[in-house]
């Protein structure tokens, strides 16, 4: 008797924990609403287990059991290949979400710094996308060269009298404003010797936009070099960003800039993300991912 119950122990202890095992699987992957993929491996790693009470028993042929051996193996084998490729595929989708986004938010805000240099020159923004382009191509920016810094002292009551030509007194540490007359003048102090702040005119595509800390900024955030041609479009489509302008009562110029992104934050959603900056109802120029 004992010897009997020894050897069925021994013949189905390992098919009865593949069973419960499968069972209990099943049962999870069906009551917690698991993806298809895992409610089919559930199915088979079951199947799999009741193969091998069936083989275990040995009341089925063994050439009918290797056969459903093999074809469960195969079918297993898919499933998992499948999971894989699933799990895959949506860590890929989810980096070309954030690459997308990233590169939509910067390029709004690249738009966005153009439109506030249009309005400082035009006393309003650029209504649409060839008045964008045409002025962003030329427009230069003020860029101040400045060469020595201001001395980290008070001025002396000569120096103070040759900037303000009064005897106001002298409770505070040298302005740059200050700094700047006192470099102009004739008894010029010897630590202000080459001192200047000169504004200039430059390109603003090279200075702003092909400047090396820009440049290496976009690469390392994966979103590639700038082109002033991509900024109309939103990232990996065809579609323009929409521009809407408008004057307000008091002349005041507002604007707003939207899109809707390609695709969802989570795949398989079906409410897609809009981005702007802007609003027509003020003259704020904040964006919606900020």
């Amino acid at each position: 008797m004992n010897s009997n119950f020894s050897v069925a122990l021994k013949k189905y202890a390992v098919p009865a924990i593949f069973i419960i095992l499968g069972l209990a699987i099943l049962i999870h992957g069906f009551s917690t609403k698991q993806d298809g993929m895992f409610k089919i491996s559930a199915l088979f790693l079951f199947a799999a287990a009741i193969l091998s009470v069936m083989y275990s028993s040995g009341k089925f042929k063994r050439g009918l059991i290797n056969i459903l051996g093999i074809g469960t193996a195969i079918v297993a084998f898919f499933t998992i290949f499948m999971m894989y490729k699933t799990v895959a595929d949506s860590q890929k989708y989810n980096e070309d979400y954030k690459l997308m986004r990233l590169e939509a938010e910067q390029n709004l805000a690249d738009v966005r710094f153009i439109q506030k240099l249009y309005l400082a020159k035009n006393g309003k923004y650029a209504k649409t996308w060839d008045e964008f382009l045409k002025f962003a191509e030329t427009a230069t920016m003020d860029y101040v060269n400045s060469k020595g810094s201001v001395p980290a002292r008070r001025m002396t009551q000569a120096e103070s009298q040759f900037v303000y030509n009064d005897n106001r007194p002298i409770d505070k540490a040298m302005t740059e404003q200050e700094a700047l007359k006192l470099a102009k003048w004739s008894n010029c102090p010897a630590d202000l010797k080459g001192f200047s702040r000169d504004t200039l005119q430059v390109s603003l595509i090279e200075t702003k936009f092909k400047s090396t800390s820009y440049e290496e900024g976009r690469i390392l955030a994966g979103i590639g070099k700038f082109d002033l041609q991509k900024l109309p479009y939103i990232p990996t489509t065809k579609t323009k960003w929409k521009i809407e302008t408008k004057m307000g009562a008091d002349n005041t110029p507002s604007i707003k800039v939207s899109g809707i992104l390609p695709f969802p934050e989570v795949e398989g959603a079906k409410v897609k993300e809009s981005m702007y900056f802007g609003s027509l109802t003020s003259n704020d120029t904040g964006g919606s991912w900020e």
